[in-house]
């Protein structure tokens, strides 16, 4: 159960409206909102519990271990995660605060599960020294930086796609393409800085080069124009892999039998010596 705020009145509204929007999604990789009301005078929600393991977590024991996420089942999450993004935008929801955080992986099923919309928590985040006297809403390391730079730009469905490029990233590369302990110099890095392309940092996603760099543009207007935009080029990518992989289980498959075929047959002539 979460609880909203009462004492800004434009976050309690919002909270009442995007908890309605996300009680009419159905969509396996959106948390399902199974009541929502007020007590009190507060507004609520009770939302689907998902056992298992967030998304952040799995990425840092990938690289504690100098690991990655495997290169198929990390475009798979990404590409889950999308999917249902594409169905809370259809909805009318905005996640606002899309990271690894907010993606839950469940255990038994491997299921990813995006949680903790933007309305589900105190959004205002303030930076010391840094237009401290405005809210800030979202993550600096995934805030898209018209978010933060530009008056009167909030969350939106291209800050979203921004956000997603950035958590897609740190997936299938193990780090983020913005990084600083000071909050101040990740936004001036997201406005300013260019990413190094995937393929510099592991090669086989050479062919998703592309369509991060388009994601993660400065210029919202330059991005994917939706998600299921984002999202086709990586459903391509994993069954252009799907196909290798099975490839080359066929030709395991073949060394192997090749390789027994040999042993038996020195097996029976040795029996014959």
């Amino acid at each position: 159960i979460k609880f909203g705020r009462t004492d800004v009145p434009w976050m309690t509204s919002r909270f009442r409206k995007e908890a309605a929007a996300l009680a009419a999604i159905r969509n396996e990789h959106v948390a399902a909102i199974h009541a929502y009301g007020e007590h009190e005078g507060a507004p609520f929600f009770v939302m689907e519990y998902i056992r298992g393991e967030n998304l952040a977590a799995i990425v840092h024991q990938h690289r504690k271990a100098a690991a990655r996420v495997p290169l198929y089942r990390g475009a798979e999450i990404i590409s889950e995660i999308a999917h249902g993004l594409a169905a809370a935008h259809a909805a009318g929801v905005i996640h606002g605060d899309l990271k690894t955080e907010n993606v839950v992986i469940e255990r038994g099923t491997g299921r990813p599960v995006l949680v903790d919309f933007g309305l589900s928590h105190d959004s205002e985040r303030e930076l010391q020294g840094a237009r401290a006297d405005e809210p800030m809403l979202g993550t600096p390391h995934y805030m898209a930086p018209e978010t933060y730079w530009e008056d009167g730009v909030t969350p939106n469905a291209a800050s979203d796609i921004y956000s997603l490029a950035i958590l897609g990233y740190e997936v299938l590369t193990g780090v983020l393409p913005f990084d600083s302990q000071d909050a101040l110099t990740i936004l001036e890095m997201q406005r300013d800085v260019v990413p190094a392309l995937l393929s510099t940092l592991r090669p086989e996603l050479q062919p998703l080069d592309d369509l991060f760099a388009r994601s993660l543009a400065k210029r919202p207007e330059e991005r994917p124009r939706t998600v299921g935009a984002f999202r086709a080029p990586l459903v391509a990518f994993l069954r252009r892999l799907a196909i290798e992989l099975a490839s080359n289980e066929g030709r395991v498959s073949e060394t192997l039998g090749a390789e027994q075929k040999a042993a038996t047959q020195s097996l029976d002539d040795d029996e014959h010596v």
